[in-house]
């Protein structure tokens, strides 16, 4: 994608819109959360944990299904992508299935129904970090 330089159309300045790799975002999400619940666990910390994705100045960028470059993009409409935020009471929370709703959310801010990696309350996105 492309944009162009309003102010001269005679002669444009072109830069390449800003790109977020989507099955990135989604597989780091998770491993944070994931994470932080393993050092609560380890100190013997619980409480209700609330978990809150935000995204800020994000206007304009692509979100990507792909981690190459590819031509499903979807354009981010707003500056802030801001979900509703989860509440986990426990440490052996499924944080994807979890998390399914405010990703969806953020996905549904670039165009798409929901996460290309979430389909009938399963998540399709493996990683080497899974299971640990």
């Amino acid at each position: 994608m492309w944009e162009e330089n309003e102010s001269n159309q005679n002669e444009p300045t072109r830069r390449e819109a800003k790109r977020l790799d989507g099955r990135t975002l989604e597989l780091d999400l998770t491993r944070c959360v994931r994470r932080y619940l393993r050092v609560l666990a380890y100190h013997q910390q619980m409480a209700p944990i609330h978990v809150t994705l935000t995204m800020y100045g994000v206007g304009g960028w692509l979100l990507d299904s792909n981690d190459r470059k590819s031509d499903d993009a979807g354009r981010i409409a707003e500056e802030i992508l801001a979900p509703f935020p989860v509440s986990l009471s426990n440490f052996d929370a499924d944080v994807r299935t979890e998390l399914a709703d405010p990703i969806d959310a953020l996905w549904r801010g670039a165009g798409y129904s929901g996460s290309p990696f979430f389909d009938s309350g399963e998540w399709t996105l493996r990683s080497a970090f899974d299971g640990q």
